[in-house]
């Protein structure tokens, strides 16, 4: 499941907006299509790794939400 997921998210670096676009797009170039969303999810994991390492244990912290009223005020 956790590849799957992956996987979509690398394919969005297919559009021209994305932030991976360069990368995927010169993978793709050199293999394939397929090869380039796997490449560019790699990529992603390996960016989680290092942010999750920097948070450290903080990365599990849960940090209270301010409360916001539902009410519309007219």
């Amino acid at each position: 499941m956790l590849r799957w997921l992956l996987f979509e998210a690398a394919k969005t670096s297919a559009r021209g907006c994305a932030p991976g676009h360069r990368y995927y797009a010169d993978v793709k170039e050199r293999y394939d299509a397929n090869r380039a969303a796997l490449s560019q999810a790699r990529r992603i994991v390996r960016q989680a790794v290092h942010i999750l390492t920097a948070l450290g244990d903080d990365a599990f912290t849960i940090t209270p939400q301010p409360q916001t009223s539902t009410m519309v005020m007219r």
